[in-house]
């Protein structure tokens, strides 16, 4: 209980993002390590171990190996017994950036997920593209936050209408930076829409989130893709579980 309790209260107090990324970087830290004491040659200059170090790090941060860890630490802190994620977040945003374009989700990764087949035999699509645009809408909805939280600029609202805006409307990045209240949208952006209308979601209040850099909206947007990635990993999940 008190473990538990202590955990809460890091998530709390230095988020989430931060929490994950510090025991990902635990485990890169462990690798670098074990590289270190299994190597046959000595290091004999500080030199030498910052050089391996910082491949290491580059090797895993720019591979997919990085998401798989990621995904892999939610899914122990989420629900140790669901085991590994089925979906990874790359596979889910070329679903939701063409979402509109149905031929070019005809080759999909995601399109081997038994949901779509159980989509299909419950009538809800007709088409396996189909069942996979049902599944990431349905799963978008999921996270649809509470009624009297759909005004505010909340993260959870934020993270909704930011994934709402990459498939249903096929908006571009510089219209949803403005859109959800953030820096460095382009200039024509403001000149075109600020005449007429506000942006859905400036920070107004103490109680926003008041995060608005560039740095800021891209963890956004990777959090919510991997939420989405989560909640399709989940439902596969029950899904082959029914099949057995």
């Amino acid at each position: 209980m008190k473990y538990d309790l202590l955990i809460e209260e890091t998530k709390i107090v230095f988020g989430k993002t931060f929490f994950y990324s510090t025991i990902v970087i635990a485990i890169i830290i462990v690798l670098y390590l074990s590289i270190i004491l299994s190597a046959k040659s000595q290091f004999l200059s500080l030199g030498s171990l910052i050089v391996p170090y910082i491949l290491v790090y580059l090797l895993i941060a720019t591979h997919p190996a990085y998401d798989w860890l990621s995904t892999f630490v939610r899914d122990l802190v989420y629900n140790v017994s669901s085991g590994f994620s089925l979906v990874n977040d790359p596979e889910v945003y070329q679903v939701l950036k063409n979402y509109k374009n149905p031929r070019l989700l005809e080759n999909v990764p995601l399109l081997r997920l038994n949901l779509i087949n159980q989509e299909m035999r419950k009538d809800k699509a007709k088409t396996p593209v189909d069942g996979l645009r049902n599944i990431l809408e349905e799963s978008i909805e999921y996270f649809r936050p509470e009624e009297d939280e759909r005004t505010r600029r909340t993260k959870a609202n934020l993270k909704y209408h930011l994934l709402k805006m990459i498939a249903f409307d096929q908006a571009e990045e510089g219209q949803i930076l403005w859109e959800l209240g953030f820096e460095e949208y382009p200039l024509r952006i403001l000149s075109q829409e600020s005449r007429s209308r506000p942006p859905l979601f400036k920070s107004i209040s103490a109680s926003d989130y008041n995060y608005i850099s560039r740095n800021a909206f891209i963890a956004l947007k990777k959090e919510a893709i991997h939420d989405i990635a989560w909640r399709i990993s989940y439902l596969e999940k029950q899904a082959k579980k029914k099949m057995f």
